[in-house]
């Protein structure tokens, strides 16, 4: 005879149990507290005009799908020939590798590099990095890392988790003078310690500056002569100028003048693909015959954080970038991105000159990209957000896709009063 069971009954004896063994046993969790983490733009009411976002928004302030990933989306749905098989569990989606690789190196450089490189499928820019300090940390046995100040607030957490222990900073924005402090950075990076990773970004998140091209240069030669370690974060390519091959530039200077380094590379941004978490690591060597070993250690050290790396994401990607006619489809469809941003960053700046709002905002349109440092202080900020309902990161950044046609009469307002009023 088949015994049947009370729902019922069986809640209420688990509740018995639990509620029996409650004061005997306190809860493994009743120590935690609360993490006390400033407010994200998750927090924010979306009632409110959100300038802390971190993706890009069309002209009506809506996440926008590149129409070339869409049309790759249909031909992958009709394609019968296709699995949800693993990928490469060495590698990852091989195409996708490739060619995100050429997209940084070039494929001029990428070929005399062959033999030099090593480059991983991760879970976007995020997993390469947490990848690529565990391996500097476990099998390189470094443990001092440089941030900029300021920096993309998630570095600290990603490189205590791999194991850093000691994190410094360098000096990157001059926050009076609201510009790139270059020469205080290279002056502190030229008494880093030898073997010290220097966090970089092509793309400078949250300010929008980078150094140009000269100054790149002599960053490179103090690298170089410091026998420092430079680990590139590059999650706007393509955004930050228009050309993805002039975003690169800084990479293939490194590689050109013999420096060994890492690059985290997302395809978040600048392929409209967040949610997919599409991601490549390279490590660039000097010396070809330590590839194998690298790569070993490398996968050895990527099983135990996500054993396998997403395809659907890879595939779009790959796809776009080896199919000529879609690459320039794409290559077009960024620079509308960009343009979207620097026409973004004009208005604003012209409606704040207009607007006679006191205070220096050149920086608004000498910077590039997403993201603008604005300039606010921290009362400035919480007096927009209380009186205006506008709000601004706590690092005082802000998404110049976040402001529309339809906004950013308001936002000036807002600006203005909270520089004259608070």
């Amino acid at each position: 005879m088949i015994r049947t069971f009370s729902t019922s009954l069986i809640r209420s004896q688990v509740k018995a149990r639990f509620v029996v063994s409650s004061p005997r046993k306190p809860s493994l969790f009743e120590l935690i507290r609360p993490t006390n983490e400033p407010t994200t733009s998750l927090d924010v009411p979306k009632a409110v005009v959100n300038l802390s976002i971190d993706t890009y928004r069309n002209e009506n302030g809506q996440p926008w799908s590149l129409p070339v990933v869409r049309e790759v989306e249909k031909q992958l749905a009709l394609d019968e020939d296709l699995d949800h098989d693993y990928v490469d569990p060495q590698i990852g989606h091989k195409p996708f590798i490739e060619y995100s690789t050429h997209l940084l190196l070039g494929q001029h450089l990428g070929n005399v590099l062959k033999d030099n490189v090593v480059a991983l499928q991760t879970v976007s820019a995020t997993g390469a990095l947490r990848l690529g300090l565990e391996f500097a940390v476990k099998v390189l046995g470094l443990n001092e890392a440089h941030l900029a100040n300021p920096s993309w607030t998630d570095y600290g957490i990603i490189l205590q988790n791999a194991g850093i222990n000691r994190i410094r900073e360098y000096p990157y924005w001059d926050y009076e003078q609201k510009k790139l402090a270059f020469e205080s950075m290279a002056k502190t990076l030229k008494y880093a310690e030898p073997g010290s990773i220097i966090i970089l970004q092509c793309g400078h998140n949250p300010t929008g500056v980078d150094p140009d091209p000269s100054q790149w240069r002599r960053l490179a030669e103090i690298v170089k002569d410091k026998d420092l370690v430079p680990f590139f974060d590059v999650t706007n390519i393509g955004l930050f100028s228009g050309d993805p091959q002039e975003d690169a530039s800084p990479i293939r200077l490194f590689a050109e003048l013999g420096v060994e380094f890492f690059v985290a590379q997302s395809f978040s941004k600048n392929f409209g693909l967040y949610s997919e978490r599409v991601g490549n690591l390279l490590v660039v060597s000097k010396d070809p015959s330590k590839t194998r070993e690298i790569k070993e250690y490398l996968v050895q050290l990527s099983r135990g954080l996500w054993s396998s790396a997403p395809l659907h994401g890879a595939r779009i990607v790959g796809h776009i970038l080896k199919t000529q006619y879609m690459r320039e489809q794409w290559l077009n469809q960024v620079r509308m991105m960009f343009m979207r941003t620097q026409k973004s960053r004009n208005d604003f700046y012209k409606a704040l000159m207009d607007n006679k709002t006191p205070g220096t905002w050149d920086h608004i349109i000498q910077s590039s990209g997403l993201f603008c440092l604005l300039g606010l202080s921290e009362p400035q900020r919480n007096y927009l957000f209380r009186k205006h309902n506008v709000f601004i990161a706590p690092s005082g950044r802000i998404n110049v896709c976040a402001l529309t046609n339809d906004n950013i009469v308001e936002v000036v307002r807002a600006v203005d009063d909270s520089v004259r009023n608070s």
